[in-house]
Formats: structure tokens, C-alpha cells, sequence
């Protein structure tokens, strides 16, 4: 009966272009809403409306084949010569994609080279999937990093659970290269949130943070690094997502891409909620020390970012199906198993593309 994606259930009850405040829907909506979720897959869309001035790459590691063999494929089957090689002696390689903007072309190549991976490779507990996102997005402006730290500082549980994309847990290795940031950027935000521009400039902020290339210290092990070298606009000028895991499935790809990206410029809005983020943190407290309490499911706190972040009702589907992938998570023995254990989730994702594209 639903051959559309313009005709699936939920979006009777939705409309995708609107922007309903789910955090605020009565019980039963809340129910009936979740129920339709279930049943909804997601599709690679078109485009995202992302604003063509921001640009974004991203780094697919993946295992079980040798460097020569897979770059020569992609070469035949992608031929641009910005696509680049990578690999370590751990066993994991990479391809880094070219500097991407929010248009079709690029989805598709992000498609093809997704297939060729998944013919050949596979993903496991030591693959990442990194974002570099372009960092003029925030202008250099202090305010809106103060915003973006806030806001990840209180939300990370909920971010880290959507990054892990089809998986219901982190990958083995996030504590070695990825590890949470939450009270660090809450330790930041507190210092320097009454402080003029005039008292600290853009990079002390950045050095602080001990995300700029200079320091001396491992800036590299941590959730999210400002890539910005001091003088030199042009070299590293992203600002790099390094928690979510690995995956071969263009769709995560897309959806990761335009969740960190609406995380971004909400951090710069107007109408940035500096009253509903401070009371999430004095409500959470001390609740999420814990990275494996980022296993769990929030769904009020996912419910109140979505509304901050997304201004469609589109969106918002897209962020809370890979956010509470069916309700499932990882059972306690699974967890403190001696051997880790990676788990995926149900599948919620589909072949295929979009045809409700709110981009045109």
C-alpha cells in the first residue's frame, strides 16, 4: 500500500516538512509516534539543505584487504585523484574522501565507494568513521565554540549513541582514540563563559581546548578535534568528529554528516536555549561518567536535542530511528564481558534513495 516514502504511515501522522516539537507530544502521540518509527527505514537522500558554503570529508577505516588492492578499485571505479590511501600496521586502512559539499554528485560517490568497500572489506570494534567538517562554519567566533561546548558537554551521552551508527555500542578502541570530552568541555565552558573577546582570543580558546595542531601535547586521542594551525587558514581547517564508529552503509554516512552539521550551526543560532541545556545538566549531574551509560536509551534528552537542533520533521525521523535503533541496547553481561563484544542493531536502513527531498 506505502510504495513511497512520500506515503509511509509516519509521515501521515508527520508532516515531514513541518517542525513538531516532539519533546512536547502528549503520551499516547508519543506512542503511536515511536510505533511508526519502528516501522520506518532509512533511505539515502539527495541533498540535506545544507548550505553549499559548508564543506565536510570523511575517513572510512575498514579491514581485510591490502591498501594496493582496494586503491586500484576505487580508482576504476571513482576516478578522482583526491580520494587518498592509508593504512597502519594494526591492520585497518583508510580512505580519506575529497572535500565535499551537500549535493547528489557527491552522495552517489560516497554510495559507490561504500558497495566497492562492502564487497571486498568489512568493519569491526578498532574502525572509526571520522567527520572533518569545515571550520569556518563558526566563524572563529568565540560565543558560538562556548555554545557548541555546552551544548556537547551536556548531550554527549545522546551524541554517542547515534554515532555509533548500526552498532549498539562503542567500538573497542574509542577510549584510545576517542574518548569523551563532556566534563572537560563542561570544565571549559565555566571558565571562560563571562570573558570579553578582548580578554581571550579565538586560539587561546583553541589552545585551551588542546585541539590546535601546535600544542605539543596528544591532542589526538579525544571525541572532536579543531584541526587549525595558526597562520595557515587553508591547512587542516576542519573540525574533525572522531566518535563515531566505522560502518560501509552510506546511509550512516549521510545521517552522521548532517547531524554533526545542524549540531554545529545550532551552536551559532539565535535561538541557541541556554535555559533548557543548562537545566539538562543540573538534571543529569554526575549520571554519565560512565561511557558505557551512553549505551542507554534517553529518550526525553534525545526527544528536547532533536527539537533544539532540527527545524523539520524529517530530520528529526532521521536522528531518533539511528538513535534508538528499535529501542534495543547491550545487555549488561555483554558490556563487562572479558572479551569485548560489538553488537549491531536490527537493521533501519534500506537500499536505496529518498524520494522526499526537502532540499528543492
Amino acid at each position: 500500500m506505502f510504495s513511497s516514502d512520500n506515503h509511509q504511515p509516519i509521515f501521515y501522522f508527520l508532516n515531514p516538512q513541518d517542525n513538531d516539537l516532539l519533546s512536547q507530544m502528549n503520551g499516547k502521540d508519543l506512542r503511536d509516534f515511536i510505533v511508526l518509527l519502528d516501522y520506518y527505514y532509512l533511505k539515502l537522500r539527495n541533498q540535506l539543505g545544507i548550505d553549499p558554503s559548508i564543506t565536510f570529508g570523511l575517513e572510512l577505516e575498514f579491514k581485510r584487504i591490502s591498501k594496493q588492492r582496494i586503491e586500484n578499485k576505487v580508482k576504476k571505479k571513482l576516478p578522482n585523484d583526491k580520494w587518498f590511501y592509508s593504512d597502519d600496521i594494526t591492520g585497518v586502512h583508510e580512505i580519506s574522501t575529497p572535500i565535499f559539499t551537500d549535493i547528489k554528485q557527491n552522495w552517489e560517490a560516497i554510495y559507490k565507494c561504500c558497495n566497492l568497500l562492502s564487497r571486498y572489506t568489512c568493519v569491526d570494534g578498532t574502525c572509526g568513521g571520522h567527520i572533518h567538517i569545515g571550520n569556518q562554519i563558526l566563524l572563529e567566533n568565540n560565543k558560538f565554540i562556548l555554545n557548541f561546548a555546552k551544548l556537547w558537554a551536556v548531550y554527549e551521552n545522546i551524541i554517542f549513541r547515534f554515532a555509533y551508527g548500526e552498532f549498539l555500542n562503542e567500538r573497542h578502541t574509542i577510549m584510545e582514540y576517542a574518548y569523551p570530552v563532556a566534563q572537560k568541555f563542561w570544565k571549559f565552558y565555566q571558565i571562560f563563559k563571562d570573558k570579553t573577546d578582548e580578554e581571550i582570543s579565538y586560539f587561546d580558546v583553541l589552545d585551551f581546548l588542546a585541539m590546535n595542531e601546535k600544542k605539543k601535547i596528544n591532542a589526538k586521542d579525544q571525541a572532536i578535534l579543531f584541526r587549525f594551525l595558526k597562520g595557515c587558514y587553508k591547512s587542516f581547517n576542519t573540525i574533525e568528529f572522531r566518535c563515531p564508529n566505522g560502518s560501509l552503509n552510506p546511509v550512516i554516512w549521510q545521517n552522521n554528516v548532517n547531524f554533526f552539521v545542524h549540531l554545529l550551526n545550532y551552536a551559532k543560532s539565535t535561538g541557541f536555549d541556554d535555559k533548557i541545556i543548562e537545566a539538562r545538566q543540573q538534571y543529569n549531574g554526575e549520571l554519565f561518567s560512565n561511557i558505557h551509560s551512553y549505551n542507554e536509551i534517553f529518550l526525553d534528552q534525545a526527544l528536547e536535542l532533536c527539537d533544539m537542533i532540527f527545524t523539520n520533521n524529517l530530520d528529526k525521523v532521521y536522528f531518533l530511528r539511528q538513535y534508538l535503533k528499535s529501542f534495543q541496547v547491550c545487555r549488561e553481561k555483554d558490556i563487562y564481558a572479558q572479551e569485548p563484544i560489538y553488537t549491531k542493531a536490527r537493521k533501519f536502513t534500506k537500499r536505496g534513495w529518498n524520494d522526499i527531498d526537502l532540499a528543492n
